[in-house]
Order: C-alpha cells, then sequence, then structure tokens
C-alpha cells in the first residue's frame, strides 16, 4: 500500500509541475506489456492476429503507463466502402478484399491507458507514433467509445459513422421489450434480479455472445458478468476512424 501510495503522489507532483506525459516514452512493445493493460479495456476479447505493439513507459521507473495493439483487419467492415469509396469495386468482392484488406490495411485494436495516466494524452501520442510508422498505407480502428474518447481523431485519422452490428440490435430489442435500460445491466445486483425476472433476456445474452468468435467465450461467463459486457455492447455508439 505504501508503494502504491508513494506512486500517486509522486504522479501528482510531477502532474502539477510541468505535465508527467513529459516524462513518457512510446517505443516497440511485446505482448507481455499488453497482457497487464487489457483487462483495463472496456471490451473483454483479446485482440486476434497481433502484428505489432507499441508502449508508453515512464522513464523515470520504467513502469508501464499504455499501450497500442495493431492487428490484422477482419473481412467484414460497413464503414469501409464509405471510407474508401475509390476501392468501393474492390472491397464489394470477398475474396478480392481478402487480398486488399492483408496487403494495404492493418488495424488498431486496442489502446489502453492505465488508469493513472489518462487524461494526458498518452492515448493520442501512442497513436500518432504508429500513425508516423505503420505497418501499412492505410490503417483502421473501431472505437466502442469514439463518439466521447476522440483521440484517434486528436492523432489524425478521420471519423467513420458505423452501423449497429445485426446482433447488437436483436440484443437492444429484447431489452426493449423487456422495458430494461442498459445502464441497468452494469451494476451488478441489479442485473441479478433483472435477468431472474426476465429468462429471455438471459436467453438473448447468450445467443448474443455464442454469435461472435470475439465474445464466444463469454457464454461461460456469470450472468451479471455478461450482462455488463451485452450492454455496454449496445451503450456504445461505434465509430471508425481511418487513413488517409
Amino acid at each position: 500500500m505504501c508503494e502504491i501510495a508513494d506512486r500517486w503522489r509522486r504522479l501528482a507532483e510531477a502532474c502539477l509541475s510541468k505535465g508527467a506525459s513529459e516524462e513518457i516514452v512510446i517505443e516497440p512493445g511485446t505482448a507481455a506489456d499488453a497482457a497487464g493493460l487489457l483487462a483495463m479495456h472496456y471490451n473483454a476479447a483479446k485482440p486476434a492476429t497481433v502484428v505489432r505493439v507499441l508502449r508508453a513507459r515512464d522513464q523515470r521507473d520504467d513502469s508501464l503507463a499504455g499501450v497500442l495493439l495493431v492487428s490484422m483487419p477482419t473481412l467484414r467492415g460497413s464503414w469501409r466502402a464509405a471510407a474508401w469509396p475509390e476501392e468501393r469495386e474492390i472491397l464489394s468482392v470477398r475474396r478480392h478484399a481478402a487480398a486488399w484488406l492483408n496487403r494495404r490495411v492493418r488495424t488498431i485494436s486496442r489502446v489502453v491507458v492505465a488508469p493513472e495516466w489518462r487524461g494526458l494524452g498518452i492515448a493520442r501520442r501512442l497513436v500518432r507514433a504508429y500513425l508516423d510508422d505503420p505497418v501499412t498505407e492505410r490503417t483502421e480502428a473501431v472505437a466502442g467509445m469514439g463518439a466521447i474518447c476522440p483521440f484517434f481523431e486528436q492523432a489524425g485519422m478521420r471519423p467513420v459513422a458505423v452501423a449497429r452490428g445485426r446482433r447488437d440490435a436483436r440484443l437492444s430489442r429484447v431489452m426493449r421489450a423487456a422495458k430494461v435500460e442498459p445502464w441497468m445491466l452494469l451494476e451488478e445486483r441489479r442485473a441479478r434480479a433483472i435477468l431472474e425476472r426476465e429468462p429471455a433476456l438471459s436467453t438473448a445474452l447468450r445467443a448474443w455472445a455464442n454469435d461472435s468468435a470475439a465474445t464466444r467465450k463469454l457464454v461461460d461467463a456469470t450472468p451479471e458478468s455478461l450482462a455488463f459486457q451485452g450492454a455496454c455492447r449496445v451503450l456504445a455508439r461505434p465509430v471508425a476512424f481511418v487513413t488517409p
């Protein structure tokens, strides 16, 4: 406890003096760097096919302030035709789209900043560092909290609207039919009471989780944990960000 309190004191002093972010260096990282911070991200699913990791490190004590993960792009992306209309013809044919995406696009799949470092521009710096030396000519990211956390746009990426996915829309309809607002499922005790009262919602949540490889492991989670994740997805309004 003393060590944690001392770190918070030093961080507060740095913030009050010249801005602690000046002590942060952005550099190549590893999967091990990411492991400890991924649990702090609002999306519980671990990104697949990670091809690059950047980390933000505090030079004073070598502690980790944040990480950025880059992955191979998924084949499905409803926002791409609007983002890159000049590529609409290629993107409309699945096998051509797959080859084009694998050759020309990488996805920033996670940006996670440790709680004590948030609000100091670390996320923006991580994104900007990657964009200054990208793996491919085009970069994309989809952020569930993109509408309220604008660091991708601040780093130079262009926002593109994303339509709500079919499984998220189905789950939202079941919640409305049960007269359950998503925020009601964020608190464990309340969520448990609602799920006991609304078995159809419990069934819908498991169907929602099972409908995607990214969330399939949540099927075996506690009902309250599953409800929390489902509610977060319904509450979130995803925004895609792209370059150029």
